[in-house]
């Protein structure tokens, strides 16, 4: 996915859709024991958006895993998105444009989304996985924290609790400014993307943000 941040791929994006990713999860899986086999008792938290698409293989590779899926508005991640790859493409495009990259990028979303949500029994049951939506998460950050403790087993004392609390005190949202997201600089079209959209959001019942 990285690798197709750094202009539209079409072909690319074809070619990667129609092969098995197994493997490669599997050689991660002897990356990460490379990693820590002088340092091993720990566990690994891992992130990232195309895991979206790759529940199957993920779940295969790693079927011990707490697995975390967190939710948000399309919309707003989709416009995040296409401002983002849109600015970080200054590096490998010229010029960039913008409405083709976000477009790009809005399509790639729902083709995510849309498999999140139908392999989404894949990552197992409410002893294994949780689903968790930024409404809620920015409404109660902390007790989030301490479900997703309990749910991978791992002790969550008072020095982790006030660790978390100082943090949360420390870094306020938009502490080095602002993004500005213009969506017509970008060409998202709300209404039509909400739509397409609409059953992911329905789904996992995550509230409209205003656009």
């Amino acid at each position: 996915m990285m690798f197709e941040t750094m202009a539209p791929m079409p072909t690319w994006r074809d070619y990667y859709k129609s092969h098995d990713q197994t493997p490669h999860y599997e050689y991660m899986k002897t990356v990460l024991k490379a990693c820590q086999f002088l340092r091993g008792g720990e566990r690994w938290i891992l992130k990232s958006p195309q895991h979206l698409e790759q529940f199957g293989p993920l779940a295969t590779t790693f079927p011990d895993a707490t697995f975390l899926v967190t939710h948000r508005d399309p919309i707003s991640v989709m416009v995040s998105m296409g401002t983002m790859v849109s600015y970080s493409a200054r590096t490998s495009l010229s010029p960039v444009d913008p409405v083709a990259v976000s477009n790009y990028w809005a399509d790639r979303l729902d083709d995510m989304l849309n498999a999140a949500m139908r392999d989404r029994a894949l990552l197992g049951g409410p002893e294994q996985s949780m689903d968790i939506r930024f409404d809620e998460f920015m409404a109660d950050d902390l007790g989030t924290i301490r479900r997703i403790y309990e749910l991978a087993g791992q002790p969550m004392d008072a020095r982790a609790e006030a660790a978390l609390a100082e943090y949360g005190a420390t870094h306020e949202r938009d502490r080095f400014g602002k993004v500005i997201y213009d969506v017509d600089q970008i060409g998202i079209d709300v209404p039509a993307r909400r739509e397409q959209m609409r059953a992911y959001s329905e789904h996992f019942g995550i509230p409209d943000e205003p656009w």
